[in-house]
């Protein structure tokens, strides 16, 4: 699972794009992976629990890895770092990488 935390000033988004580095000795596909957040974060900025936390936004995806390793290893190990951008009307955010342990 992905979980981002970040700020709108617009409270709206439009999408995430995300995008898995292999760890050495793998492979993970290259395509980027996008996400429409569209109708999900209409439904939270318009609901009332949203005001008390302005444009702050909380977004959870589950991803599913799968495919072959060796028996000393894990699927998620085949990853070494993800990128993330998101975008609403206003346009799209810096890509973000984090590593993955």
């Amino acid at each position: 699972m992905l979980t981002l935390t970040g700020f709108s000033t617009t409270r709206s988004l439009n999408g995430l794009t995300a995008q898995f580095t292999a760890a050495p000795g793998f492979s993970v596909p290259t395509t980027a992976i996008n996400v429409d957040l569209t109708q999900a974060s209409t439904l939270w900025f318009n609901s009332t629990a949203s005001v008390a936390f302005g444009g702050q936004f909380a977004v959870t995806i589950p991803f599913t890895l799968s495919g072959t390793v060796s028996s000393t290893q894990t699927l998620i190990q085949s990853v070494s770092a993800v990128s993330v951008s998101i975008s609403n009307g206003t346009g799209t955010s810096n890509t973000l990488q984090t590593a993955l342990p």
